[in-house]
This record gives C-alpha cells, sequence and structure tokens, in this order.
C-alpha cells in the first residue's frame, strides 16, 4: 500500500525519512512528498494550541493515503491534547510530534511511527481497541503510549490491510 507522508508546518526531513523508513515494515511504500505552512486559522490562541480537525481537512481531500507529522500541539473536542487524528475509515491522518519527544531518538521515533500506525489504523476503519498491548488502544499519556505495543492485535490485524510484523526489514 502506498502512503505520502507530508510535513504540516516546519517538520526536520530527517524525521519524515525515519519515519517513512520505519513504516515501511508494515508493508507501506511511503513516499516523503511537499509540505503545507500551518494553518494561522487552525491556531486557538485561547487553548494556545492548533484544532487537529482543522488541520486533518488539510490532507482528508487527498486522493491517495496520506500521513501528515506537524510540531504542533493539537487539541480535538473536549480533550486538551491529542497526539494525533483521523476519521474512520476515510483517508488522512494527522500526527504530532510536539508530546511524544524525548532525548532519546530511538523512544522518540518510536512513540511517533506508533501513534502513525494507529492513526492510519482508524482510516482503515478500526476503532480503539481494548487489548493495552494493541496498537489500537487509546493513549492520552506518554506512560500509555509507551506501553502499549507496536503491532495489532489479533483481532485488529484481521482487518488492517497491511502486514503486521513491524520486525519485517
Amino acid at each position: 500500500m502506498r502512503l505520502l507522508v507530508v510535513p504540516l508546518g516546519d517538520v526536520p526531513r530527517d524525521l519524515l525519512a525515519d519515519i517513512s523508513h520505519a513504516l515501511a515494515k508494515y508493508g507501506l511504500r511511503c513516499q516523503v512528498g511537499e509540505g503545507t505552512p500551518l494553518p494561522a486559522e487552525a491556531f486557538h490562541p485561547e487553548r494556545g494550541k492548533y484544532r487537529a480537525e482543522e488541520l486533518l481537512r488539510l490532507v482528508v481531500p487527498r486522493e491517495e493515503a496520506v500521513l501528515a507529522v506537524t510540531p504542533a500541539d493539537m487539541y480535538a473536542d473536549d480533550l486538551s491534547f491529542v497526539f494525533g487524528l483521523a476519521n474512520l475509515g476515510r483517508p488522512g491522518a494527522v500526527v504530532s510530534v510536539h508530546r511524544l519527544r524525548s532525548p532519546d531518538r530511538e523512544r522518540f521515533l518510536g512513540r511517533v511511527v506508533k501513534e502513525s500506525v494507529h492513526e492510519l489504523g482508524h482510516t482503515w476503519g478500526l476503532p480503539h481497541c481494548s487489548n493495552d498491548a494493541c496498537v489500537m488502544a487509546f493513549s492520552n499519556s506518554l506512560e500509555m503510549a509507551d506501553a502499549k505495543g507496536q503491532d495489532f492485535c489479533e483481532s485488529c490485524r484481521r482487518v488492517v490491510p497491511i502486514a503486521t510484523d513491524p520486525t519485517r526489514a
């Protein structure tokens, strides 16, 4: 499956390349595309964050599967922040690296990849999973993100249209 990975705001190209390389282990053929500046109208000064739904709208109209990666801190509905957002069963997802940062580059990249795969899972029709080890488990803290696995549980694996063993090269 082909996936276009695009920066939404100022995202280092080496990070986009690392994300694409890691996602290739799931069977995704990733291409890094041209970016889009963060739209000023998506920023909500009263919260000091970007509204995730407004950022997601920038990538949803595209024809191909798209993962937007942003440095922006995002929120959605009544959640004070979100790591990412996607519409169930529709192409296009956005992931924020803002709260996923770590001084350990491996841990940081692992978090970004987990949340990217999680949001892509939503685009393939998967809801949140009750299995805490599944990549589709909901995470609203770094501890929860770190604790969940990098792969789909057996139940979710039956639905996804990609390779399900991220250790494959």
